[in-house]
């Protein structure tokens, strides 16, 4: 038996080149050799080492991260967001008492936002840095609070980190905080 070759990594090869749409094709020249009990889960053993192979990571980084920001009673909530550099992002902006104005200078974003409409901006951030979103519509006595925390951080597109940031501005979105946060550094 020293002389049979190892087909391993043969078999490793061609299924990381297969596509889904092989897989049934593949597993159904293959599953006769190994006996009809094992069927089932040699198909399993192929669709999931298939699934591992391919490239979803790279697809999740290259949809639109959407972050919904609420302005209102001189609070913007979530209170800190996480955007990737050369990843476009959409802002899906409402408020819901006054009009409020919503600027970020790095991005080059200066709007209103009218109570009960929501204003949609879609930007891919060309920087690396932290720095501050403010409400500059002056809407009564408390409006110097409403800022929040802007992160440009930069990952390569094909890293799950990148999935993670953007579940982490999901959890925020979730989690309120009335907290008034210290000035934040930056412009």
């Amino acid at each position: 038996m020293k002389d049979e070759i190892d087909r391993r990594p043969f078999l490793r090869m061609a299924l990381m080149s297969l596509r889904i749409g092989e897989v049934y094709e593949f597993a159904a020249l293959l599953a006769p050799r190994v006996g009809a009990g094992a069927t089932t889960d040699f198909l399993k053993l192929i669709i999931n080492l298939i699934i591992r192979s391919l490239p979803f990571r790279a697809e999740a980084a290259e949809r639109t991260q959407v972050v919904k920001i609420t302005a209102s009673k001189f609070h913007l909530t979530p209170d800190h967001i996480t955007l990737v550099k050369g990843q476009p992002a959409t802002l899906q902006l409402t408020a819901t008492d006054t009009t409020h104005g919503f600027m970020i200078r790095a991005l080059k974003i200066d709007t209103d936002i009218k109570p009960g409409t929501m204003k949609e901006i879609t930007v891919t951030p060309a920087t690396v840095g932290t720095f501050k979103a403010i409400c500059d519509h002056y809407c009564r006595l408390g409006h110097a609070a409403m800022k929040m925390m802007v992160v440009l951080g930069q990952i390569a597109a094909k890293s799950p980190a990148a999935e993670i940031l953007a579940a982490s501005n999901t959890r925020r979105q979730q989690t309120t905080s009335r907290l008034i946060t210290p000035p934040i550094s930056g412009n």
